[in-house]
């Protein structure tokens, strides 16, 4: 059937994790409610007698070598298990790291962030380094009735007067969607549509081996698939810094009420690639997928041990290009930790390397696991091991460790309009 998948906006909530629609509103799409789906009622197949292949070979597994970091590179996490609410505070490294890179600016400043909120050190900082000279240009997201969802965000636009952002790209994407015929229009679906749900049909299967698994996942809410988001979270500093991940600039963001993972990087080349993004989107207007791709170089070498690679959606397609590569080729291990996990793509993916025995554990967010489309329950299913977390803030990650050797971290939840859509990095 027409796998269209997803929502075209991915939420950003960052009040309570409460994973009830009702109580947790998202104020990117219709609440979907519980997912809708046809499954087969049947158990995982058993395991190998060993963790390998199908065959029962052990997957190769490195001997244990000494941590090395880089001088170019931070991971900074961020464990909110301590937080009772959100903070309008700098306390956790997620925030003075920004604060810092913002009070060290000689030059410029540029940064792409989906919205502020209660984030009055990050705000004082942007204004001291105005007032010292430092040229300071941003992005920002606006739906299509020209709001953010952050409540800072008007503040800090007013403020700097150098802030741009997206609407008149929803704007045309609204026109050009009302011009379009449904593709799909008379089109038979090749499973049931549950009763209730509206939304654009996804039918899967899955291979098990010995057995098929089989779902048909839909929204409650009927969907257009307009309306991307600006979701890119990076500063550039001076040409030569950036901060970039999961995190928002807001009280449960840099706040530290949600579990978060930021990246700083010391190389003027990723830099230059992170200010060709940010260009298109500030000096040319063009957003999501009115953007131009462009040339590499793609790798950056850091330094003897580190190396990194920079995607930006959707005009690479970083699922396709990367993040699929990267699972498809894991060798003996695959952590995940994603707020929203919808890719179909993804789930197969992760499936095969389960079963030709590569050990794959998941964590998601509550409220992710309420939408429509999650794969959570497939996940299980197969018999891959599946948490959701479940705390007063979210599990806002969108990160993989593969072998315990690759990264992957950034601003783009593991969904088809995280990679199709919307802007991310």
């Amino acid at each position: 059937g027409p796998s269209t998948g997803d929502p075209a906006r991915d939420p950003e909530a960052d009040g309570p994790s409460t994973g009830d629609p009702a109580s947790d509103p998202e104020p990117d799409r219709p609440s979907t409610g519980d997912p809708a789906r046809v499954e087969a009622p049947q158990a995982a197949p058993p395991r190998p007698a060993h963790r390998g292949d199908v065959a029962g070979n052990a997957p190769y597994r490195p001997e244990p070598q000494a941590m090395k970091t880089s001088k170019k590179l931070r991971l900074i996490l961020n464990d909110p298990s301590g937080r009772k609410a959100p903070y309008d505070r700098c306390d956790v490294e997620l925030c003075r790291s920004i604060v810092g890179l913002i009070d060290g600016s000689k030059k410029t400043i540029d940064f792409a962030l989906y919205g502020m909120r209660n984030q009055s050190q990050i705000f004082d900082a942007l204004m001291r380094a105005r007032k010292r000279g430092v040229r300071i240009r941003g992005i920002v997201d606006r739906t299509l009735d020209g709001k953010n969802y952050y409540s800072s965000t008007e503040k800090l636009v007013a403020a700097l007067g150098t802030v741009r952002d997206d609407l008149e790209s929803e704007k045309r994407a609204a026109r050009e969607q009302t011009d379009k015929m449904d593709p799909f229009a008379g089109h038979k679906p090749l499973c049931p549509r549950p009763v209730g749900f509206e939304g654009p049909l996804q039918c899967l299967a899955y291979d098990l081996g010995d057995q098929c698994l089989l779902a048909a996942h839909a929204s409650r809410e009927p969907l257009d698939g307009s309306g991307a988001i600006m979701h890119d979270k990076f500063f550039v500093v001076d040409g030569r810094f950036v901060w970039t991940g999961s995190t928002n600039a807001s009280d449960s963001g840099t706040g530290g009420y949600n579990a978060n993972l930021v990246t700083v990087i010391d190389a003027p080349k990723v830099a230059d690639l992170f200010t060709l993004e940010f260009e298109q989107m500030w000096a040319r207007g063009l957003y999501h997928n009115y953007k131009e791709p462009f040339d590499g170089p793609w790798s950056v070498q850091l330094d003897d041990q580190t190396r990194v690679e920079v995607l930006f959606s959707p005009q690479h397609k970083p699922i396709t290009r990367s993040v699929r590569k990267l699972i498809q080729r894991a060798g003996w291990k695959i952590d995940i930790a994603v707020f929203f996990l919808t890719h179909k793509g993804i789930t197969e993916d992760l499936i095969k390397a389960h079963r030709r025995g590569v050990e794959v554990r998941v964590i998601l967010d509550a409220t992710a696991a309420k939408n429509g489309y999650s794969k959570h329950e497939l996940l299980r299913a197969a018999g891959i091991p599946l948490k959701i977390e479940h705390w007063g803030g979210k599990m806002h990650m969108k990160s993989a460790v593969i072998d315990e050797e690759v990264v992957i971290t950034g601003s783009m939840n593991w969904t088809s309009a995280g990679e199709g859509g919307n802007d991310e990095n």
